[in-house]
């Protein structure tokens, strides 16, 4: 994929606003503004739109430019930018104008976008299987997992999420210009898509070809967990293009909230878990929980062979399977013996697990290279995904077994040479109270007996404090030193954040407080000694902080290697 998503056919403007009010015209309230020139009675012109975006920067020749208010910017200041760039039309929520081009008032400007923008690339999500990920924690590596177990399995299969977007590497069966040069494979998307009741194993390479065949690309950034409506239908097409017959994709409770996904086919759609986070934005944890609840409402928009995937062991369990639509399949999993996909048994272990789950069709005994409880939930929720798509068990655990993980999920930083006795080093994307807790509880298994477990961890600004004090009281219960420091400050003073996080500690004992990320981060591994665990927690996979006036390159795991680095003698001074 390249960074360039693929435009979209030329749509006339009145072909587009027809459709737009024949699919969902009881949402809007349309009323159309002429261009300067134009009388009211006149009928809108013939114009050809073959775009659409939402940030003025961006406008096309051809474009229509949808006018979206912000927190913090107002999009009807930049109208006469877009229009002087090119757009041959505006959509706003707000009366204003004239203008040169026609103005289009609506009712709903974040819906109009979605629907619009659908329309415009011809609705994509109907034309592959959609696979969405919400909750709180884990939404990453579970959709990594089932992209690794459908690519394996020999399925063309895209990713949209934290860590960008991606599609199988050109050597996976693509010719020169991206597109899938394997016809057995496009074939059988073509079949999968065609009629959702076939077999998706039916064309699907098979054994070592498929394994020898599948190799992800290259992330490309995408700014958001899950884009803005319009960046999404674009990605989407582009895969549809492409090939893909499949996407795993996170599904952000913003997004639900903010409607970047309305009007989208999802073909299923996964719970992880529900714990606290964003309340910056959602303000009570019931928004918070019932934002994500829409994505399993709108099965039911959705057509054909349809699955609802839901953490049993989840507080919350019971409000989402009451949102499952009655004619869509719903797999249950965790822990509890109750839910359809459980744990029999677990062995952890420094190369990883050694499972044995009960699954709708029968019991499955393998390995898996992560470990911890949070990441068994991760795995049991790609596992019915995937089963939800027609998958073995056999054929999951198979591909499970050498999945390697997720950048910044769990990550062992490897020290400078196997000879030097250093401490293990985990670099973690860890947040929120509960990933915290999740991720402390699992090293501590891995801290060997003389050893200490140390966490470095801070919070971001100009997010929810609430969590700040929880997380501190958290890692004082689980860890046996912490270091303080910053995470992303952003506009907030970087000592006010960790006061903040001291508030929740009930002793100062053994907690040191170091500002500077990167000298926190080489103190403690300097200092550590060879048997303890250093988590490094909260960035993860970031490549960048984000202070109050810029935003530097900063990466937590080449900041640990570079201690560890230092501790063989080879780097001095840094």
């Amino acid at each position: 994929m390249s960074t360039q998503f693929d435009k979209p056919a030329s749509r006339d403007l009145n072909q587009l606003l027809s459709e737009l009010h024949r699919h969902r015209g009881a949402a809007f309230a349309l009323h159309t503004e002429p261009a300067i020139g134009h009388s009211p009675e006149q009928a809108l012109p013939s114009v050809p739109i073959t775009g659409i975006t939402y940030n003025s920067k961006k406008v096309e020749p051809g474009d229509i430019f949808v006018s979206i208010e912000g927190q913090k910017v107002d999009g009807d200041a930049y109208i006469a930018e877009a229009i002087e760039k090119g757009a041959r039309a505006v959509v706003s929520q707000k009366q204003s104008g004239p203008y040169s081009v026609p103005l289009i008032v609506v009712s709903d400007v974040r819906a109009a976008l979605a629907c619009l923008a659908g329309s415009i690339y011809d609705y994509p999500s109907q034309k592959l299987r959609l696979l969405g990920v919400t909750g709180t924690n884990g939404k990453t590596t579970t959709t990594h997992l089932i992209e690794h177990i459908l690519g394996t399995a020999g399925l063309p299969v895209g990713l949209i999420g934290t860590l960008g977007a991606r599609m199988p590497a050109a050597e996976s069966g693509s010719d020169s210009n991206g597109k899938n040069g394997d016809s057995q494979t496009t074939s059988r998307a073509q079949s999968i898509i065609a009629d959702s009741d076939n077999d998706p194993l039916l064309k699907r390479l098979e054994g070592d070809q498929a394994k020898a065949h599948y190799k992800p690309g290259p992330y490309i950034d995408i700014k958001h967990t899950t884009p803005q409506a319009s960046d999404l239908e674009a990605m989407l097409a582009t895969m549809v293009h492409h090939g893909m017959s499949h996407v795993a994709m996170e599904v952000s409770s913003h997004a639900l909230a903010l409607k970047r996904v309305f009007g989208v086919h999802f073909a299923s759609a996964c719970l992880t878990n529900i714990s606290q986070d964003h309340l910056d934005f959602h303000n009570t944890m019931e928004h918070y929980w019932q934002s994500k609840r829409i994505l399993f409402e709108m099965l039911g928009e959705s057509s054909g062979k349809r699955t609802a995937v839901i953490n049993f062991d989840d507080a919350l369990a019971s409000k989402f399977i009451e949102a499952v639509p009655r004619d869509v399949e719903l797999i249950t999993y965790g822990f509890s013996s109750e839910a359809n996909l459980h744990v029999l048994e677990k062995k952890f272990d420094f190369s990883g697990t050694r499972l044995k789950l009960a699954t709708p069709s029968g019991v499955i005994d393998f390995t898996t290279r992560l470990s911890g409880n949070f990441n068994l939930y991760n795995v049991m929720a790609a596992m019915a995904v995937c089963m939800g798509e027609g998958l073995s068990k056999e054929e999951i655990a198979a591909a499970l077994t050498d999945f390697a993980g997720v950048s910044g999920r769990f990550e062992v930083v490897p020290a400078a040479s196997a000879q030097v006795s250093a401490p293990l080093c985990l670099v973690d994307y860890a947040h929120t109270p509960d990933g915290l807790q999740n991720v402390l509880n699992t090293a501590r298994d891995l801290v060997p007996v003389g050893g200490k477990l140390v966490a470095i961890f801070g919070c971001g600004g100009d997010r929810d404090t609430s969590k700040r004090p929880q997380m501190g009281h958290i890692a004082e219960d689980l860890a046996d030193q912490l270091v303080i420091t910053s995470d992303n400050p952003r506009s907030e003073d970087p000592m006010l954040i960790i006061n903040d996080i001291l508030s929740g500690l009930k002793r100062l004992k053994k907690v040191t407080v170091e500002v500077d990320r990167a000298r926190a981060i080489r103190h403690t591994v300097m200092a550590a000694s060879p048997q303890d665990v250093v988590v490094i927690a909260g960035k993860g996979h970031e490549t960048y902080q984000i202070l109050k006036d810029k935003t530097i390159d900063f990466d937590d795991r080449l900041e640990v290697s570079k201690a560890l680095h230092e501790r063989t003698g080879g780097l001095k001074g840094i």
